[in-house]
């Protein structure tokens, strides 16, 4: 993915997580003032990406992660530091639930700087998710090591209470045990402990913990709606829309009605020229969760298309514009509202 406009598009959905897109977050004012005096720097030099950059992270600690997200790819395009865009993003990702791209961002953050804070910590909320007895050891030496590279960090206390918690689950740590982690384990692995192996060729690089990326314990796949959803992706990245689609099918029957599984079966029936199913399936999915904006985006996307509930698409558009204008521009929604309303039966 290049743009955070992927977001919204069904390329990447949600996996093994329950995210309540249709809340707004209630913004501190404090935040919301820093907000808008770092907009109105980068509306003097849009071109800044420590401006960007500082937005980004703004935007996350106010819990907007659709426009943190939009924010750290604009810094990321114009140079912003490696490591705390792959951290930032990392992070970001995993709030909104996108745990394989988060995945994607952590192994490439510790590629180039090992150390960085906010990657240990996703890391870490990554690892601390799987529950089991060895993903909580590796989870608390990732929070052990951000302690040890940045232990004024804001979020500093949580990740000390995070080990306290895991102390209590799986008892506490060897002092002896080594803190450090990376793409391939530990950074103060003793001599006598072998390196991991090498990742397999055909598939993606692994990290502490969860295997070399090919099998169930993959980051992503924390359950069987996510490890039918990661079917679905892949069918898809591999244009075998048939496949794509018996695997948003195997989701919902575990998750019935599941608004996102529900909107990516519906992009596949209308990617094969199925209008009537796909009409069916987000028109269904778009009654009992209109908050959501996957189901929003297709709903406009097939509706306008069969010229059903036209008015309805619209509007469904319309608020993705206002509440997250920048994605929504990314997408072309406004110029295909414009287009569809020039054709609209009066």
């Amino acid at each position: 993915m290049t743009r955070s406009a992927g977001l919204l598009a069904l390329s990447l959905l949600l996996v093994a997580c329950e995210v309540d897109f249709g809340r707004k977050p209630i913004v501190d004012p404090g935040i919301s003032r820093r907000i808008a005096e770092r907009r109105a720097a980068i509306n003097e030099n849009s071109q800044s990406p420590a401006d960007w950059l500082a937005l980004a992270d703004l935007y996350f600690e106010g819990e907007q992660y659709f426009e943190a997200a939009d924010a750290y790819t604009r810094a990321e395009g114009l140079g912003a530091p490696k490591g705390a865009i792959h951290g930032g993003l990392a992070n970001t990702y995993l709030k909104l639930g996108y745990y394989q791209v988060a995945v994607e961002r952590l192994r490439t953050c510790f590629q180039v700087d090992r150390n960085q804070p906010m990657c240990l910590f996703a890391l870490g909320s990554v690892l601390e998710s799987n529950s089991t007895e060895a993903s909580l050891a590796d989870a608390r030496r990732a929070y052990l090591h951000f302690l040890a590279v940045a232990p004024d960090h804001p979020r500093a206390a949580y990740v000390k209470s995070a080990i306290d918690q895991i102390n209590v689950r799986i008892g506490p740590a060897d002092p002896n045990e080594p803190i450090g982690v990376g793409p391939n384990g530990p950074a103060s692995r003793p001599a006598s402990q072998p390196a991991a192996p090498p990742p397999a060729t055909s598939g993606p690089e692994g990290i502490p913990g969860h295997g070399d990326g090919t099998d169930a314990e993959e980051v992503g796949e924390l359950n069987p709606y996510g490890q039918a959803i990661a079917k679905a992706l892949e069918a898809s990245r591999n244009n075998d829309i048939p496949a794509a689609q018996e695997a948003y099918r195997e989701a919902l029957r575990i998750r019935p009605n599941d608004p996102s599984a529900r909107a990516g079966l519906a992009e596949t029936h209308f990617a094969r020229g199925e209008i009537d199913a796909a009409v069916k399936e987000i028109a269904g999915a778009y009654d009992e969760h209109p908050e959501d904006p996957q189901v929003r985006w297709i709903f406009g996307l097939v509706m306008l298309q069969a010229k059903q509930r036209q008015k309805e698409a619209f509007e469904a558009w319309e608020s993705l514009v206002e509440e997250y204008p920048q994605i929504a521009n990314q997408l072309g929604i406004p110029a295909r509202l414009e287009a569809a309303k020039r054709f609209m039966k009066p």
